[in-house]
Order: C-alpha cells, then sequence, then structure tokens
C-alpha cells in the first residue's frame, strides 16, 4: 500500500490506514466500556443517536439526511458532514 508523498514529522510512523478490527478492538471497544455503555453497542449506534438528537432539536428531515450523508450499507461509508449553512 502507498504510503503519503508529504514528509511525516520527525519520529513518527508513515500515515496508514486503519483497519474495521484494529479500530474496533484497540478504539471503539475500549471506549465503549469507559462509556458504560452495554457490550456490543455497535459505531452504528452512534449515527442513530446523532439523527435522534438532530430531531430532538428540531432539525428538519432534510437537514438530518445532509448531515448524516449517504446510508451505510449502499457501497459509500457515510461521513458527517458540516452544518448546512
Amino acid at each position: 500500500m502507498r504510503t503519503h508523498n508529504r514528509q511525516q514529522p520527525a519520529g513518527t510512523q508513515p500515515a496508514i490506514p486503519i483497519r474495521r478490527t484494529r479500530f474496533s478492538d484497540g478504539v471503539w471497544i475500549p471506549a465503549v466500556k469507559a462509556a458504560g455503555l452495554p457490550p456490543g453497542t455497535g459505531f452504528h449506534a452512534l449515527r442513530h443517536y446523532y439523527a435522534s438528537l438532530l430531531n430532538r432539536h428540531g432539525e428538519s428531515v432534510k437537514v438530518v439526511q445532509a448531515r448524516l450523508g449517504p446510508r451505510v450499507g449502499d457501497g459509500n461509508p457515510g461521513q458527517l458532514r458540516p452544518p448546512v449553512a
């Protein structure tokens, strides 16, 4: 896998993608435990929670759709978007 051509700061490793399993085991599962959430709480739950908060605070369905982007599972990662101006 190619690394970026930009120079890395001294003493750091080249940027490489984080695999899902490494993120899950090293970041997500410890964060779920630290937050006191039930074991098995998935990352997709954040998407639902965020959508619920937007809805609770009066945002329209169109704004929620714009902020969340495409649904997960449609071939697109569906990243959160900046607020609509």
